[in-house]
């Protein structure tokens, strides 16, 4: 029987130091621009809270505005007089013995 060959040469290891070095960078500068990412959504995210707030605030003053114009253009509400009859001692409330 024939001794086993290797038919894939190991690397150098000097070629294998670089190789993990340039990993190394590599997944570093993933990292980075991930954590940019993250960043960039966080400030959108305020951002988007910051313009929402605006808007609510915005259509509540519109709002008020408009009800205390029309307030104002219209005038005192007018007022109607109720009369009310109160019931005689005769029309007193019948009240059905037990």
């Amino acid at each position: 029987m024939a001794p086993e060959m290797n038919v894939v040469d190991d690397p150098p290891p000097a070629a294998d130091e670089a190789q993990r070095d340039l990993e190394r960078r590599a997944l570093r500068n993933v990292r980075s621009l991930v954590d940019n990412l993250q960043n960039r959504d966080r400030i959108d995210g305020r951002r988007s809270v910051r313009l929402l707030v605006v808007a609510l605030a915005v259509t509540a003053v519109v709002v008020g505005g408009g009800y205390a114009l029309v307030r104002i253009v219209s005038g005192p509400p007018a007022t109607r007089e109720i009369t009310t009859t109160l019931p005689g001692p005769a029309e007193g409330p019948r009240v059905t013995p037990r």
